[in-house]
């Protein structure tokens, strides 16, 4: 509508149109802002509803996604409502006819004429006539006269209005009595729609969790980490859960309250899940423990008013534990170990022996990425990371707790720390006594390691899990002992002659090569030991040395006659020899003491002669008790030809005949082959003593030695394989008479050849009993002779008296 057109409506009506207008929209907008009010109160109090819900549930708040999302529904729905019942309606048109109409509408009295006036005003240019626009104009006029009298307000319909301020004032009300009565609650929903903050209700109970690890009883904290509370357990261990209150106050001051019981629901890797009620401990924590835990658990907590927002996982791996052990040695040079293969150990198992003296790198290596280490003995404590390393000397009486700081782990030389594995140096050997114990950690070179001592290792890997038992790792000093000496004489006995050879077998033996080896001896009292080299000493330091003087002698000879010995003299002997140790040796011994008495040649012979007449009278009872054998061989033979029945008895007797030959041939070569060790011996001392008895050399060895020999290796083995067909008879049960026959001719050639040789041994007495004749009579001269001397020296002292 144009100017022209509204100023041609009278300005009563004018004025009723705008007003009713204005009025209008006052009415939408309060309407529409009253709408508004009720939905954000009850947007408002859903969230507030809806969240009391979930806590009184689950005792946890609402995930901020559901709050986000909430946030952006409502402030949707509450734009939304604001646009439809506000913006929309008030951004309508309300024309004059529009208002017109609804004043028709509401007051009839009207009766179209303000429509009219209206309409007139709005079509100007139409052409009536007199009368018809002497018409319009007094209706207009009319219209206008009514328009002064009629109330606006009464257009409207005031319930809805009422209502919707009823209930925004409700609404409004009620928010206003819940800050009042309740502000916590207002400020926990601003807490939580607002500032989106994750805890925000104000709880009484608060728990805290955490894990028992072993060694030690250490407490360690959950990690969060990618929302989760993790902490990491190692296969196999125990798993320890300890739950208590926070030692801090509530946002109010007042402490948190302990719950009655604390439960858990535990969740493990394979899908199963378990429920667990923990009642207070005597510490008033509460405990849950898993035996030899395997698989990984998530575990939620409720307690009070108290619920974990997220799961605690344990998160189960691999315990850091060692792949295997290598030294890498470099042993003392004496010892000439560093030329062979041995250099590279592998320890296959806990203990490994080395020289004393070895120095050695220790080098672990493990499973899993390491942290840092801890090597632990009774005297010094190690510590290593791949950036520092240190050592802490540990306390004794004598000594204070004292730490060294190694500097950088990854370029010294004692101590090596990689990603899996870690090195140390060691020196293997005694520290002095009355040194300190920091003389363990010299300067420049080796740690310092007490022969036979105990290592515990203990890892931590980069999971933060510490091996709960140490590798016990025992290095053992194995010391530089003194050569071993085995040595033993060859024909000769405690008596000889000043002219004799001491025959001297035996071997020598040591772990890292002989360096010296001789004859020691020392005659009667004489404390310092005289030395005299070998024929063949140790040449190129070797492991063994055997006492030989040549491939076809196995002995070394002593020589008695250089020493000018007299008859009584008291001569020991022994072999002495001593190792290249250069670091805490030389290491020596001494092997055997042989102790000698010198005799004459006189007395030697008797003592020879004496063991012969021994060694005959055994060997005559060897032949007595093979006669006797024969005897009861040739018994049973003739009992068996006497009779053709096979009575028990017989056959009873012939079986016992036939085991005790057999026992007794046996026993009879055992003795015989020591009476000819015995004969032989003698034969060899004659020599070894250098005693001029040729004859008897020549009839010990060809008339008695040779044919002891011969018999032992023939006419027994002969005779006992014939007892043992006789026997096998016998027990079989089969006819002996054959078998006993061929065993008595056997036995009888044995026993002509031992008469043999007993009669040589006769002759040998006769020669003997000349040699005794012969010493008695040079016994006798040699006491007369010394009874002339005194008699000549007592007269000589009286004539010497006389001419006083």
């Amino acid at each position: 509508m144009n100017p022209a057109s509204q100023s041609s409506i009278p300005p009563e009506i004018h004025a009723l149109l705008g007003s009713l207008r204005r009025r209008i929209r006052r009415y939408v907008a309060l309407t529409g802002l009253g709408i508004v009010c009720v939905v954000c109160g009850v947007l408002f109090w859903f969230s507030l509803g809806i969240d009391a819900a979930w806590f009184s549930i689950s005792l946890l708040e609402l995930p901020r996604w559901v709050r986000a999302g909430f946030v952006l529904v409502a402030g949707a729905a509450t734009l939304f409502t604001f646009l439809v019942y506000v913006v929309l309606r008030l951004s309508g048109r309300f024309g004059m006819k529009d208002l017109a109409l609804v004043l028709e509408r509401r007051f009839p009295e009207l009766n179209d004429g303000l429509i009219t006036a209206v309409e007139m005003a709005s079509d100007p240019e139409n052409e009536h006539t007199e009368l018809t626009t002497s018409m319009l104009n007094r209706t207009v006029a009319q219209a206008a006269d009514t328009s002064q009298t009629l109330d606006a307000h009464a257009v409207f319909e005031r319930r809805p209005l009422r209502r919707t301020i009823i209930a925004a004032s409700t609404m409004a009300a009620s928010l206003v009595v819940l800050g009042v009565t309740n502000a916590q609650a207002v400020q926990r929903w601003y807490r939580a729609f607002v500032r989106q903050d994750d805890v925000y209700w104000n709880r009484e109970t608060a728990l805290i969790a955490r894990v028992v690890v072993q060694p030690g009883d250490h407490v360690r904290d959950f990690v969060l980490a990618r929302g989760e509370l993790v902490c990491k357990h190692p296969r196999g261990a125990d798993f320890s859960l300890i739950i208590e209150t926070p030692n801090t106050t509530r946002p109010n001051g007042a402490e948190w309250k302990r719950p009655q019981r604390v439960r858990l629901d535990v969740t493990r890797g394979d899908g199963s899940r378990s429920r667990v009620y923990l009642p207070p401990s005597r510490d008033e924590t509460f405990r849950y423990g898993i035996a030899q835990l395997q698989d990984s658990i998530n575990i939620h907590i409720r307690g009070g008013d108290y619920a974990s927002r997220r799961p605690y996982r344990v998160v189960v791996v691999d315990p850091p534990r060692v792949s295997h052990v290598d030294l890498e040695c470099d042993y003392p040079q004496y010892t000439g170990l560093n030329q062979t293969d041995a250099r590279q150990l592998r320890m296959h198992g806990a203990q490994a022996s080395l020289p004393v003296g070895t120095t050695f790198r220790l080098n672990v290596v493990c499973n899993k990425e390491l942290a840092g280490f801890r090597l632990r003995s009774d005297r010094f404590e190690l510590a290593g990371t791949r950036s520092s390393g240190t050592i802490t000397m540990l306390a004794d009486a004598d000594n204070p707790q004292r730490e060294i700081d190694f500097g950088t782990a990854t370029t010294h030389d004692r101590l090596q720390v990689g990603k899996r594995d870690f090195s140390v140096q060691f020196l293997l050997d005694r520290i002095a006594e009355g040194k300190p114990r920091s003389a363990s950690v010299p300067p420049p070179g080796p740690i310092r390691l007490e022969p036979d001592s105990t290592l515990n290792v203990y890892l931590e890997d980069t999971d933060g899990i510490v091996a709960a038992s140490p590798v016990r790792l025992v290095i053992n000093g194995t010391p530089d002992n003194p050569p071993t000496i085995h040595s033993e004489l060859r024909g000769i006995g405690r008596t000889i002659t000043r002219k004799a050879v001491i025959p001297v077998a035996g071997v020598v033996e040591d772990d890292y090569g002989i360096a010296k080896a001789r004859f020691d001896f020392r005659v009667n009292d004489e404390t310092a030991w005289r030395a005299r080299p070998l024929r063949r000493p140790p040449h190129s330091r070797p492991r063994r040395l055997d006492l030989r003087r040549a491939e076809d002698e196995l002995f070394e000879l002593f020589e008695v006659l250089p020493l000018d010995l007299t008859v009584g003299k008291k001569l020991t002997l022994t072999v002495y020899a001593e190792d290249g140790d250069n670091l805490h040796g030389p290491n020596a011994a001494h092997g055997e003491m042989h102790s000698f008495t010198i005799v004459s040649n006189e007395e030697l012979l008797s003592i020879l002669f004496a063991r012969e007449i021994n060694l005959r009278r055994r060997f005559e009872q060897i032949i007595e008790e093979l006669e006797d054998i024969r005897e009861d061989l040739v018994l049973q033979r003739s009992r068996l030809s006497d009779t053709t029945d096979a009575e028990t008895d017989l056959v009873r007797a012939v079986a016992a005949c036939a085991a005790t030959a057999l026992n007794g041939i046996r026993k009879g070569a055992n003795e015989t082959a020591s009476i000819e060790d015995g004969f032989r011996g003698i034969r060899d001392e004659f020599v070894n003593n250098r005693v001029l008895a040729t004859e008897i050399v020549e009839r010990v060895g060809t008339s008695i030695v040779v044919p002891l020999q011969q018999i032992i290796a023939d006419d027994f083995p002969e005779v006992d394989r014939r007892l043992g067909l006789f026997k096998l008879a016998t027990d079989r049960g089969s006819d002996p008479s054959n078998p006993i026959r061929a065993s008595v001719q056997s036995l009888e050639i044995l026993l002509s050849r031992m008469r043999q040789i007993l009669d040589k041994m006769e002759d040998l007495q006769k020669i003997h009993e000349i040699f005794t004749f012969l010493k008695g009579i040079i016994d006798e001269q040699q006491g007369l002779i010394d009874a002339t001397k005194s008699i000549e020296i007592r007269r000589l002292k009286e004539r010497l008296k006389g001419l006083e």
